[in-house]
């Protein structure tokens, strides 16, 4: 089954995302994300992770990620990484470029390209590495879930709200020497002083199994994208 998403001019025209400081949103997310809604449910649209090297010197690249692009889907979402789960994941797409910088949006195993002006709704960032959305639900049918979600609504309105996503991951390469190790134990020399050095860890075989909201992701370009 192909996932995905039609927006006409007009919505966009009147869109407004509750990220980077911008006002809220005129209509709901919902609607243009064909998410369900509920009044036990806040939808959210955010970046989980980029094609890019992060804060904790890991690196993923654009092939892994659309490889495990299939695992996102159902897996949780926390508050600081911890066992508190404040919701779902119920869609996810890769965002990338071709060589002719047409928009690509790709969900479950086929491509599909969109007009140019997907990349509105997406709030793509010049030279923006390509990346992982992800289409949730916030559960708030509970009090303490609903703190949550307020939370999140005012971070958003702040700019200030962060993802961080959480993934297995079978083996990973140095970015200099391109050795390849199981685990850390028999890192090369480079990797072994990578929080010094700047050296890449490149993981492969990866399987995502959540996100998290967080105040401070390792990967600083996971801000969200629309709540509501």
């Amino acid at each position: 089954i192909i996932l995905t998403f039609l927006i006409t001019m007009d919505k966009i025209n009147n869109l407004k995302f509750l990220a980077h400081g911008m006002s809220e949103i005129p209509e709901p997310l919902a609607e243009y994300a064909g998410l369900k809604r509920s009044a036990d449910i806040l939808p959210v649209m955010f970046k989980m992770v980029h094609a890019a090297k992060n804060a904790n010197m890991d690196m993923f690249t654009e092939e892994e990620l659309e490889k495990a692009l299939h695992s996102v889907e159902s897996k949780s979402i926390n508050w600081e990484h911890s066992d508190e789960f404040i919701g779902y994941i119920k869609k996810a797409y890769l965002v990338k470029r071709d060589d002719k910088n047409t928009k690509i949006i790709v969900a479950s195993d086929k491509s599909i390209k969109e007009e140019d002006n997907i990349s509105h709704y997406l709030n793509h960032e010049e030279g923006e590495p390509s990346y992982i959305m992800a289409l949730a639900y916030v559960w708030t049918h509970r009090k303490s879930l609903r703190d949550k979600s307020e939370k999140m609504k005012n971070r958003a309105k702040a700019g200030t709200l962060t993802w961080s996503m959480e993934t297995f991951f079978k083996e990973h390469e140095c970015e200099i020497c391109n050795k390849v190790f199981a685990d850390d134990s028999n890192n090369c020399e480079h990797l072994k002083t990578r929080f010094v050095n700047g050296t890449g860890r490149i993981l492969r075989d990866l399987t995502f199994v959540g996100a998290g909201v967080t105040e401070d992701p390792a990967d600083k370009q996971a801000t969200n994208i629309a709540i509501g």
